[in-house]
């Protein structure tokens, strides 16, 4: 089973725009209708804000004092930075983390040198694609790509189906809603629930603090990749093994506190921060640590990373055709391994270049 918090430095600002799309069935009434797909689809714009539950505790009270212990920086920021040229365009590269705890330092000098420098911010997603994809459309299509697979819980072991459905009430949304969802989109639901226990959201997130910095500059934000491409990328994903790891994750599960992670990630922040420190300080393993193919499956590694890894690649290519200083923020986990954007982009003849 992969580190479900290792995917704070892959998953795509879509999955938590996905989040927003199942807000309102948290909401409703689940028993007034059993077609959630259509009846909930969300109209016009919806709200930018973190789910609206009450996040459960873990299983053991974290006294904010260990936070506190866990979140000491006696280093100074340096996470790390590539940078591609030729004579008129400059792309940085800057791996980022999704979702932080407010008090997480992670800015540099170098960091906010690169931020001043570019003319126009390039990330994985952006807010206003995030409101352009909040339709009928990708709502119900996320719930079509498993009409043929049917409820979740007649795919599981009989003793777990009842945990399945204690798990849909940990995570804030109403169990038919969890029998018919993707699969991988309850794993990063399951993370989100996590993340929020340790205080790390995406409100403090990199990309959004970017995206602060970059409008109040009046500098352009885009996006390097087509939000609904990918969204249907992942919902054309065969579950048959992330069904079995459910399946396992679940039998292992006492009911309360997280459905994945390592034990002493579960009970400790300082083993949970572990990866945002050596992210911070620039050692580009603690974000590949956990997003192996190994680790991920063929499937699933190739369309989280590598796939999308590969089009990116394509897109700076191009880019580099065109003037400017570019800064480019996606997750740490692309800019790692043997699959990274910067080994996509070498093997096209694009050379980058570490500068911290």
């Amino acid at each position: 089973m992969f580190r479900v918090h290792q995917l704070r430095s892959a998953m795509t600002g879509l999955v938590a725009m996905s989040a927003l799309l199942l807000v309102p069935l948290a909401q409703a009434d689940s028993a007034q209708s059993t077609d959630y797909a259509q009846r909930s689809a969300p109209k016009g714009q919806a709200a930018k804000s973190e789910k609206n539950k009450p996040y459960p505790k873990l299983t053991a009270p974290i006294e904010r004092a260990r936070i506190i212990a866990a979140l000491r920086q006696d280093y100074e920021p340096n996470p790390a930075i590539w940078r591609m040229a030729d004579e008129d365009t400059t792309i940085y590269l800057f791996g980022t983390v999704h979702v932080l705890h407010r008090d997480f330092k992670w800015r540099s000098d170098a960091v906010d040198a690169v931020i001043a420098e570019a003319d126009s911010l390039v990330l994985e997603t952006t807010e206003e694609q995030e409101q352009e994809m909040l339709n009928v459309d990708l709502f119900t299509s996320m719930f079509e790509a498993t009409a043929e697979r049917g409820v979740l819980s007649a795919k599981l072991d009989k003793d777990n189906r009842p945990k399945l459905a204690k798990l849909a009430g940990q995570i804030g949304l109403p169990v038919p809603v969890v029998e018919h969802m993707p699969v991988w989109l309850l794993t990063f639901f399951t993370f989100y629930e996590t993340a929020e226990d340790f205080g790390s959201v995406n409100e403090y997130g990199v990309e959004t603090v970017l995206t602060r910095l970059f409008k109040r500059a009046g500098k352009p934000i885009s996006a390097i990749e087509d939000g609904e491409a990918v969204m249907a990328a992942m919902n054309s994903l065969d579950e048959t093994e992330m069904i079995a790891e459910l399946n396992t994750a679940l039998s292992k599960w006492s009911g309360r506190g997280p459905l994945f992670g390592e034990a002493e990630q579960i009970r400790d922040p300082a083993a949970y921060y572990a990866d945002d420190h050596g992210w911070a300080k620039g050692d580009t393993s603690a974000m590949e640590a956990g997003l192996t193919r190994e680790e991920l499956g063929d499937a699933f590694y190739n369309v989280l990373l590598a796939d999308r890894n590969r089009a990116w690649a394509e897109w700076l290519d191009d880019r580099m055709d065109k003037p400017g200083t570019v800064l480019v923020a996606v997750g740490a986990g692309h800019l790692a391994g043997p699959d990274s954007v910067q080994v996509m982009l070498d093997k096209r003849g694009l050379k980058t270049e570490r500068i911290r």
